[in-house]
């Protein structure tokens, strides 16, 4: 199932991991990542000057174990800094996360 089947509404204010594809590996490519992933952490909100927003949190490793997540938080512009994403900072505080 993709995004245009669901809406917006099961990822608003929610956590979720998106699995890779073009438009990700597009957007990861930008920062510079170098390890291997096959997804990214994100969370859903409203930003009321462009709609719907995905913020990537970090990114995401299947392994035997089960997934892995490596924070890998990033400031997409000058407006977002880091007490922009304090609440999700608390949550990933330490570098690895297991689920």
């Amino acid at each position: 199932m993709n995004y245009t089947e669901l809406g917006f509404r099961p990822f608003y204010k929610n956590f979720s991991i998106l699995l890779n594809n073009d438009n990700i590996m597009d957007i990861v490519a930008d920062l510079d990542v170098d390890e291997v992933f096959d997804g990214v952490l994100v969370y859903g909100y409203v930003d009321h000057e462009v709609g719907f927003t995905f913020e990537i949190l970090s990114i995401a490793q299947q392994e035997d174990e089960g997934s892995m997540l490596r924070e890998a938080i990033v400031a997409f512009n000058d407006d977002k800094t880091e007490s922009h994403f304090i609440d999700v900072l608390e949550l990933l505080k330490d570098s690895l996360v297991w689920l």
